[in-house]
């Protein structure tokens, strides 16, 4: 008994390492996101940043990485188009 509560513990923990790792990965890549935009001159409104920074999903995050190369408005990341005023 002692011995697989042993090794669901262990189990436990690496899972949360794994888990932790790939939190820290995800922030990692908002963050560079953030930074390449900023790099660029592209402007990230406050709510763009928030919610760039609070994305967990890595897919997601590549994805939005593509499209910071190449937007002129970070809004443009979540399909935001921006109209001309005139």
């Amino acid at each position: 008994m002692e011995k697989t509560f042993l090794k669901g513990q262990e189990k436990g923990r690496a899972a949360g390492r794994e888990e932790g790792r790939e939190e820290g990965r995800a922030q990692e890549r908002a963050q560079l996101i953030v930074s390449l935009l900023e790099k660029r001159g592209v402007p990230v409104q406050s709510e763009h940043r928030e919610r760039i920074m609070s994305c967990t999903d890595l897919e997601t995050l590549g994805g939005w990485w593509d499209q910071a190369l190449i937007v002129e408005e970070s809004g443009e990341l979540f399909g935001e188009r921006h109209e001309p005023q005139g």
